[in-house]
């Protein structure tokens, strides 16, 4: 039987803007198309870890190719070799060099260069925005955030490595307290929760949003109490599973936020 290929939920690559302007790539487009690749696998700092039979897989074409093309992406500067994450690491880091003079030590301290170069006002309604998320108690103090159609598409916070690495999109757009924001509000805790337990961007689609729609359909009060309990979820998963990469559905949260698996989950911790 034909393994069933899984689902990419991620809905953006962010490339180094110097990128598609370099001649050099219009001449070899595949060193593109794998440079693209990395950065679909970096998180927040910049840096991944994918293997090379992964990038051929997704690109189709060989490993071979995938190496010649990284050891171009090294040449022209836009890749360097990374120490590895974690202890036991097989098979080759990358830092994906968004900003000639952000270095990876720089990254993994979360310093960054590209902020200052994103307009104050962005920068200002952007961090109001997030200030707003973390500390809103309830469901209408979140619609005032909605009121103020903020549409951040990059975390600009001052301890961000790259802001165009970060790739974390907070789009507050809608202004009712209706089920369209509070299913996306739900959808935007986990994003956070994602964050700030793996250090990584989640990207999610509208037909998540429906299953988040469904989990509130069980009558769950979305509030701040919602937001730890998926938290605690991931800190329990990444304790069990260390090597794998974070849940990337609403659903591996409901029983946590409905109350019916969590005490159980929390006890096994």
């Amino acid at each position: 039987m034909k393994k069933k290929t899984p689902t990419d939920y991620r809905l953006y690559i962010h490339l180094p803007i110097r990128a598609y302007k370099d001649r050099r790539m219009q001449k070899y487009r595949q060193a593109l198309f794998v440079l693209a690749a990395l950065c679909s696998h970096t998180d927040f700092r910049g840096i991944c870890w994918p293997n090379q039979a992964t990038l051929a897989k997704q690109l189709r074409v060989s490993r071979q190719a995938i190496t010649r093309y990284i050891k171009r992406l090294i040449e022209w500067g836009y890749v360097k070799y990374a120490r590895k994450e974690f202890k036991g690491q097989r098979g080759n880091c990358y830092f994906v060099i968004y900003e000639k003079k952000t270095t990876e030590t720089m990254a993994r301290k979360n310093v960054s260069l590209v902020k200052h170069d994103i307009p104050i006002v962005e920068q200002e309604e952007a961090k109001k925005t997030l200030n707003k998320l973390s500390t809103d108690k309830d469901v209408r103090a979140t619609s005032r955030v909605a009121k103020d159609n903020v549409t951040a598409t990059s975390d600009v916070a001052a301890n961000a490595t790259s802001d165009v690495a970060r790739n974390v999109s907070y789009n507050v757009i809608n202004n009712k307290i209706g089920g369209v924001n509070r299913k996306r509000q739900l959808m935007m805790y986990m994003k956070k929760a994602i964050l700030e337990t793996y250090g990584r961007d989640f990207q999610y689609n509208y037909k998540q949003e429906d299953e988040a729609q469904k989990i509130l359909d069980c009558g769950v009060d979305l509030d701040d109490g919602v937001f730890e309990k998926m938290k605690a979820a991931l800190i329990w998963f990444n304790k069990k599973e260390p090597r794998k990469d974070p849940p990337n559905h609403i659903n591996f949260f409901k029983s946590f936020i409905i109350n019916k698996g969590y005490k159980n989950t929390k006890s096994k911790g």
